[in-house]
């Protein structure tokens, strides 16, 4: 394979003593156009376990779904097997369609044992987005839900007179979450201290992860907002999409509205401003007098210089975009600059890549939010970013930076140790975006069935997806799904979509209170799997045993 290497909440300040002071495989360009969005497959922590508020109209299933103990259900249902095979047939779907042919489909009580149903429950296929079940529960299990990502600066001088001779050292252990704020509160760490000038540069220290920003297996190595570059040190702002607001890794914000006269180019503008240090606008737009919003923004591999063409309306309202970037450490290095500069720091010399020395002297340190919520955010979401950035941290040891090759190993390591099945899994990456990946609707299963023992499910089951819910920050991806069904509120599952694959794993409970596991994947016939999976689903939900 061909490796593209990179050319990547709280904040104390400390003294310098230590003291506290307080997908498009193959394309040569990321490009955006209106009527083509992002193919996504798509702060404070409440207590795990804690139900998430939801429109008055729908009830959710509170987040430990057991059935009460005086309750017992049958180790097998054959009539729910029965009528679950039933539906493999065009007339019992919802909306007539082929059942796919390469389907691996396994339901089972949630509590544990045999599959109820199973179809090709072994058949390793493309999982898309399911894939991040596994991802967040290796992490939760084998990092903790009260893991916090840190990123540091440093130095290895004393300041005199308000002026560091050396350099400051920003370093990241992976956090996907800092954004603009977070390098603005580092910056006042640093100007808490006294410093005023620093002669030497910012050297920004990603060495936590390896220098493989795009992964092999996405089939270009250049990304777009779904498979963005993974660095240990990064931006991630806040970008309005169709979800709600979802955090963009490695990525700029990019706003361009109508000019108030017609002929003039596009306004466009940046966010974070301070990004306007590293990326480029090349603005070849034009604003018209009437039509369609035809604008397109495009970046070409190795750049930081986005293109803006095309047209659109005077006075057309803004519409935001994001746009990853190359090199998010030196990004991230660049508005921590930009940062320092506000707080009244000035840097003499430029943002370069670096390692912090052993003996540096932490002047401020940022710590992410638990890992419960990054979990929370990464299946609520789909967000791919956050999975990549989880399954390298995985990989991390003490003596070798986190990698794809070593964060799935220490996933695929985590099932079987865990006794969940395992045969015929490929994990190439952490968030299922690659179709080199395959995974069974067993395996799925027995990893939603052990999740529900383990001391971490309330923060890995309050993430999933909450179907038919108006508040989409609880509903994540199944926000349209099941909307007026009997399992609306209460299926909580994690969507997956690929242009190969459709997938669907999570819970569900019966009529009766019976908790069932489910996992679905078709990687055939995609347009007919949506309308199976929602069968399913009902299906199980109003089910007696």
């Amino acid at each position: 394979m061909v490796h593209h290497p990179r050319s990547k909440r709280c904040v104390s300040a400390l003294g310098i003593g230590g003291a506290a002071l307080s997908l498009l495989a193959g394309c040569a360009v990321q490009r955006y156009s209106p009527s083509a969005g992002p193919s996504t497959p798509q702060s404070s922590l409440s207590t795990p376990g804690t139900p998430s508020a939801v429109a008055t109209s729908v009830s959710v299933q509170p987040s430990s779904p057991a059935p009460s103990p005086t309750v017992t259900f049958a180790a097998a249902d054959p009539a729910l097997a029965a009528k679950l095979a039933g539906l493999l047939t065009t007339a019992a779907t919802p909306k007539p369609a082929p059942v796919p042919s390469v389907l691996s489909v396994v339901v089972a009580d949630a509590s544990g044992g045999a599959p109820l149903y199973a179809k090709g429950a072994e058949a390793a296929l493309i999982p898309a987005s399911t894939q991040k079940v596994l991802t967040t529960m290796a992490a939760l299990s084998i990092l903790g839900p009260q893991y916090r990502f840190s990123t540091t600066v440093s130095a290895t001088a004393t300041p005199v007179g308000g002026v560091l001779n050396g350099d400051l050292y920003l370093y990241g252990d992976g956090d996907p979450t800092t954004d603009e704020t977070d390098y603005v509160a580092l910056a006042n760490a640093v100007s808490a201290v006294g410093i005023k000038t620093v002669t030497g540069s910012v050297i920004v220290d990603a060495s936590a992860f390896d220098d493989v920003d795009y992964n092999d297996n996405w089939g270009s190595p250049f990304p777009n907002v779904s498979r963005p570059p993974v660095e240990a040190l990064t931006v991630s702002p806040a970008t309005v999409s169709r979800l709600g607001s979802v955090r963009h890794v490695g990525s700029v914000e990019v706003s361009y509205a109508g000019a108030a006269t017609v002929g003039k180019p596009a306004v466009v503008t940046l966010k974070p401003a301070s990004a306007s240090a590293y990326v480029k606008i090349d603005n070849k737009s034009k604003t018209t007098k009437a039509g369609r919003n035809l604008i397109s923004l495009a970046r070409a591999p190795g750049s930081n210089t986005i293109t803006v063409t095309g047209s659109l309306a005077v006075a057309n309202p803004a519409v935001v975009w994001p746009m990853t970037v190359e090199n998010p450490a030196l990004y991230a290095g660049a508005v921590f600059k930009s940062a320092l500069a506000s707080a009244g720091v000035t840097v003499k010399g430029a943002v370069v890549r670096g390692t912090k020395p052993a003996d540096a002297t932490q002047l401020g340190a940022h710590q992410s939010a638990p890992l419960s919520q990054i979990v929370h955010d990464t299946l609520k979401e789909s967000n791919n970013g956050y999975a990549e950035h989880l399954v390298k941290a995985l990989g991390r040891t003490p003596t070798s930076p986190g990698s794809w090759a070593s964060g799935t190993a220490r996933v695929r390591d985590w099932l079987s140790s865990s006794g969940i099945p395992t045969d015929g899994i490929v994990l190439l990456d952490g968030s299922g975006f690659s179709g080199g990946n395959r995974v069974s609707a067993r395996t799925l299963v027995g990893a939603l069935q052990y999740a529900r023992g383990q001391a971490w499910f309330n923060a890995f089951y309050d993430g999933l997806p909450v179907a038919g819910v108006d508040d989409v920050d609880v509903a994540g991806t199944l926000a349209k799904r099941l909307v007026g069904t009997p399992a609306a509120g209460n299926l909580r599952a994690k969507t997956g979509t690929l242009n190969v694959s459709r997938s669907l794993a999570g819970y569900v409970t019966g009529a009766d209170g019976r908790p069932y596991a489910f996992a679905i994947i078709g990687n055939d016939k995609l347009s007919s799997v949506l309308a199976y999976e929602d069968a399913v689903a009902i299906l199980l939900a109003t089910w007696r045993s």
